[in-house]
């Protein structure tokens, strides 16, 4: 029913749009005067939740924000942990230190679009897409919680991260220079940049470093946590009038150890179970073009390309001593994965000024990821001679997708904001040298909307009411190409359905002369849940230890999440607290639970003071963070399994002081309790008690 809604709703409004030259209202900002539009937080101008900038307490969406300010105090030397903190973001790091994915109301990471200035990171692993970005070069964050995959695409049935990377200056020759220190792994990141601005042209050059130990926590230093990574950002832009071009290329290289659980690896049958990820590389190199025309129907015209190369090595050593039939064997195995996913992609957008205030934005969007991967696998039984297989496999899809917003100021205090996006996919297995696999191709076309209802009637306050579509087509390895799990295989099926959702939001915008407060209550049902279970009879699988990709169930999720500050302008002192409260039933199979693995709640609370002593200008932030317990059944080879983790909660203190905004030190003590734990959607026990320190130079 609620589809039917959304759909109804939209094309209704979006058929309301009459053509004229009538401006919109000055809620929406150009590019050119969007510095005049940043007043306070709510009226900072964010882009992604309407593809347009708008003012942050006007967007129709749950969005959070790390500005430029909030990075440049941050210590932390990966993105996700800069987000960790907002309501209803979690981390997930899949036993990967350095290769951390961020999870968004509960949704697995695979379901989460992450964007680099508004163009996605594509990655097809099951774990989801890796931030492969040095925060240093980065100069704002948006976040948007729940879907958005009317304007964003087929990932973004959870939510999207867009990373918006720093670019030129405003001085012919600028320059930056930091260096971070992590006490808990030894670990030092570095960043050097040179930028600047001549005449029309800006540039902007960008080396990182990044090299970080094995974790050393409460309970003990962990093994294979070690991760170094280094990057080179370049940016090149030119302004001619109302004309924009930028060229961007970014080189980013990686790898990572991968730390499995002694009751994972140790478990019988296994004897051992070692992983590793010697190599998460991702180069990319893109061109942006938009025009604002100075009157008229058009507002403004955008449109990018790009190719983004990822190539990945991953390897897993089983070794199994089997008991059944007697007198059993011991398998050891060695499977080398080296794959190479290319994406293309393109975008035109073109916004449109028509009568009754209406704001319209249209584009069509195009997708290509071609995979190319080879697996070898040796296999000795009975520290016998070795057996070897090849294989060998190529594997494409394609989306082409159309999508309309309309922003209708309806009255005064009314705003009304309603999208549909259509979709056109296409996907091939087009290679394979697996014995059970045939080439084969699929199609598969939807059409998703949202709509949005807005009142800004209050003082300094907009309530607003959100229903909208998510939609998230099934990957290529879960279509073509399956995977490894240990020794099993999990086979791919061309049979499988898109997964979908329906999500409902209310929310509350706040900002007054001392409190700020955002505030949303949502519910969301998604469905045609994609999981792997054992083959049947009816998966042609090449043995019964094997599993294959199905759709298997749902997920029904409600919660709250709050963003509370005191923020007068007379008080150096002012708290905070950011909170998200998620309940979630997931009916996967045979099982039907709450118990997902997911902390009822979580957050932060805190203080920030700030203050100037002999020309210097200092800050800090004492904060709690603060996760309750979480449980989890799932559905094993031996029949459901249940597994707990405890609450906990760590004091934490930034310090900062900066002299003339150009010398800086950053100091960020973490675990001042030096407490134990485990947050409920990570493998690796926390750091220990330690320092983050940062210094940093702007030249």
């Amino acid at each position: 029913m609620i589809r039917q809604i959304v759909l109804a709703t939209a094309l209704i409004t979006l058929a309301a749009a009459e053509v004229s030259s009538e401006a919109i209202d000055s809620d929406h900002c150009t590019a050119s005067d969007a510095n005049d539009c940043v007043v306070s937080y709510m009226e900072e101008v964010v882009v992604t939740a309407s593809r347009t900038s708008k003012k942050l307490r006007n967007s129709p969406l749950s969005l959070s924000l790390i500005n430029s300010e909030q990075l440049l105090h941050n210590t932390a030397d990966g993105i996700a942990e800069i987000l960790q903190d907002l309501p209803g973001i979690s981390v997930s790091d899949s036993g990967q230190a350095g290769l951390k994915r961020i999870r968004i109301r509960g949704e697995e990471s695979r379901r989460i679009a992450v964007l680099i200035d508004g163009q996605e990171s594509t990655d097809h692993r099951e774990v989801g897409v890796p931030l492969l970005i040095d925060p240093q070069m980065v100069e704002r964050i948006e976040v948007v919680r729940g879907p958005v995959s009317v304007l964003y695409g087929a990932k973004a049935l959870g939510g999207v991260v867009n990373i918006i990377t720093k670019k030129g200056g405003d001085d012919p020759l600028q320059g930056y220079i930091s260096s971070g220190y992590n006490s808990a792994n030894d670990g030092v990141n570095s960043v050097v940049s040179a930028f600047g601005r001549v005449s029309d042209f800006g540039y902007r050059i960008s080396l990182a470093a990044n090299d970080q130990g094995e974790r050393r926590t409460p309970a003990g230093t962990m093994e294979n946590t070690r991760y170094d990574s280094d990057s080179i950002a370049i940016n090149i832009s030119r302004s001619s009038g109302n004309h924009h071009v930028e060229l961007a290329y970014e080189d980013y290289r990686s790898a990572a150890e991968v730390y499995v659980e002694p009751e994972v690896r140790f478990t019988p049958p296994f004897l051992d179970f070692a992983i590793d990820a010697p190599k998460r590389d991702r180069r990319k190199s893109a061109i942006f073009y938009s025009m604002e025309p100075t009157n008229g129907l058009l507002g403004r015209v955008a449109a990018n390309a790009y190719r983004q190369v990822s190539d990945r090595q991953f390897n897993t050593f089983p070794s199994m001593l089997l008991t059944v039939p007697p007198p059993g064997m011991q398998i050891d195995s060695s499977i080398y994965t080296e794959s190479r996913l290319i994406t293309d992609g393109a975008l035109l957008q073109l916004d449109w000024q028509p009568s009754w205030k209406h704001y319209l934005v249209t584009g069509i969007q195009f997708n290509h990821d071609e995979v190319d991967q080879k697996r070898h696998k040796e296999t000795r039984i009975n520290l016998g001679a070795p057996g070897f297989e090849d294989i060998a496999e190529k594997a494409s899809i394609a989306t082409t997708a159309v999508f309309v917003q309309d922003d209708w100021q309806v009255a005064d205090d009314w705003t009304l904001v309603a999208g549909l996006r259509n979709y056109w996919v296409k996907g091939s297995l087009d290679q394979t040298d697996r014995a059970n696999l045939e080439s084969g191709h699929l199609n598969d076309r939807h059409l998703i909307g949202s709509v949005s209802l807005l009142y800004a009637g209050l003082n300094d306050t907009v309530l607003r009411a959100n229903v909208s579509q998510g939609y998230v087509y099934p990957s290529l390895l879960q279509l073509a190409t399956g995977a490894y799990a240990g020794s099993r295989f999990i086979n791919p099926s061309l049979n499988l359905t898109p997964e979908t959702s329906d999500t409902a939001e209310l929310g509350l915008r706040h900002q007054g002369t001392r409190w700020m407060i955002d505030a949303t209550l949502f519910t969301s049902r998604a469905e045609n849940y994609i999981d792997h279970l054992r083959c049947r009879s009816i998966d042609n699988c090449l043995t019964a230890r094997d599993e294959t990709y199905r759709n298997v169930g749902e997920s029904k999720s409600f919660g709250v999440e709050i963003d509370l500050a005191y923020l007068p302008d007379s008080s150096a002192i002012k708290p905070y607290l950011n909170v998200g409260w998620l309940r979630q039933k997931n009916e996967v199979d045979a099982l039907d639970s709450y118990k997902t693995g997911l902390p009822l709640w979580q957050g932060r609370f805190g203080s920030t003071f700030t203050g100037s002593y002999g020309g210097f200008e200092l800050r800090g932030d004492l904060f709690l963070r603060v996760q309750s317990g979480s449980e989890r059944l799932e559905m094993t080879g031996h029949g459901p399994a249940e597994s707990s983790k405890s609450g906990w909660l760590t004091v934490n203190l930034d310090l900062g002081i900066a002299l003339r905004d150009r010398y800086r030190l950053n100091i960020g003590l973490r675990n001042l309790t030096d407490r134990r734990y485990t947050a409920a959607t990570e493998n690796l026990f926390a750091e220990q008690r330690s320092i983050h320190a940062k210094v940093s130079l702007a030249l």
